[in-house]
């Protein structure tokens, strides 16, 4: 998902529009459109989250319309959300405040007060619109620092390597020496621009004429597929040049920095899990992490264990697919106050099987589960006879 948002957000931008209107002031061009997906994303976005139109309409007119309690109840559950997608939400925009930098630099402090607008809209949608999400820990936290927001570095350096080695995206070079024609310079009476159908007399200054390059070309069959963005592999000795002096210096550090820049990811996210891997397969590798707490699983409050359910729209609770007689209630993560023992949303007796423990209602006995023929997965748990002292 990331990878389609950076995608379409980004780089179609970068694609689709004609490679003289880079640095241009015309409407369509990159700098006003990038400028009007920064302003979109400042407040056209977290304005429809708050706004939150068909969550008020559940709770302000069919929710106090409902003929039943529990009906009544599913209006109030509040919106959906999703994590991941609020990642990609936030990576989206430090992408294209990166890839377009070097033309829009003022990206940044629209970049800015947009992830300060979002964070204090999201946490507002979390404590008075949206809904309870799983519990999913620092995980896709830690996966982002690590592999998405990495990569956008990385190619902020590359593509801003490209921006200044391709500058002045005019797609005009000076011809070789001893090819020029001369006298071209006065002034040209009316001469009638294609663009607008419109005439005027013009005044040239320069003498001397100007042949087309192609600034803007992927040099595929030079370097490695036409990186770095040095001039040794954009141009060449046999093609018109662009680059002045001091823009070919340029380059050449800054194509080159790329290619450190690359080495050093590449190494540092690639390297560890590569070397644990082949050093895995001759030895132990594992190192555990932190320290024992001495807190047990069952003395944590509010902790849940992984429980076989599915929530469906139209019901206030989830809809459990296994026998949860085995195991501490409190750990499944909900409950219901008219239905303590959870039969009402166990899908378990409205499928009569062979090895059934009990009928529906019925107080749970000792009989053991049935491990010959289940058809629903098997949850149990055990619990420390002990509070949190170790047997020595």
């Amino acid at each position: 998902v990331t990878f389609f948002r950076w995608v379409n957000t980004a780089l179609l931008t970068m694609w689709l529009t004609p490679f003289t209107s880079t640095i241009s002031a015309g409407k369509r061009d990159i700098i006003l459109t990038i400028k009007n997906i920064l302003v979109a994303e400042l407040w056209f976005s977290p304005s429809l989250r708050l706004l939150d139109l068909f969550g008020n309409l559940k709770k302000h007119y069919f929710g106090p319309r409902a003929v039943t309690q529990n009906s009544m109840n599913l209006w109030f559950q509040g919106t959906p959300y999703n994590l991941g997608e609020r990642y990609t939400d936030l990576t989206k925009i430090l992408f294209v405040v990166f890839v377009y930098s070097v033309w829009f630099p003022s990206g940044f402090f629209f970049g800015a007060a947009i992830l300060l607008v979002q964070y204090y809209t999201d946490k507002y949608c979390l404590t008075r619109i949206w809904s309870q999400a799983p519990l999913l820990g620092p995980n896709l936290a830690k996966f982002s620092r690590r592999y998405f927001f990495t990569t956008a570095l990385l190619l902020f350096g590359i593509i801003a390597s490209y921006a200044f080695a391709q500058f002045p995206y005019d797609q005009v070079c000076d011809p070789p020496a001893g090819t020029e024609d001369h006298g071209l310079s006065g002034t040209y009476e009316n001469v009638r621009f294609l663009s607008n159908g419109t005439s005027a007399n013009i005044y040239v200054k320069q003498d001397t004429n100007v042949i087309y390059c192609d600034q803007g070309e992927w040099k595929l069959g030079r370097g490695f597929l036409g990186f770095p963005a040095v001039p040794s592999v954009l141009q060449s000795d046999d093609e018109p040049a662009w680059m002045t002096s001091g823009q070919e210096q340029l380059s050449k550090i800054y194509g080159w920095s790329t290619v450190v820049l690359l080495s050093v990811f590449v190494v540092t996210i690639f390297g560890r899990s590569l070397y644990k891997t082949v050093v895995g397969c001759f030895r132990g590798v594992y190192e555990p992490e932190g320290r024992d707490a001495q807190i047990d699983f069952q003395n944590v409050a509010g902790i849940s264990v992984y429980i076989p359910q599915f929530k469906l729209g139209a019901l206030q609770f989830p809809i459990l697919a296994c026998d949860v007689d085995h195991v501490n209630n409190e750990w499944i993560g909900w409950n219901d106050e008219a239905d303590p023992s959870f039969d009402n949303h166990n899908v378990i007796f409205d499928i009569p099987y062979e090895g059934l423990s009990r009928n529906k209602h019925e107080s749970p006995g000792n009989i053991e589960l049935d491990y010959t023929s289940p058809i629903f997965s098997l949850v149990k748990s055990w619990s420390r006879v002990q509070d949190n002292i170790d047997v020595q």
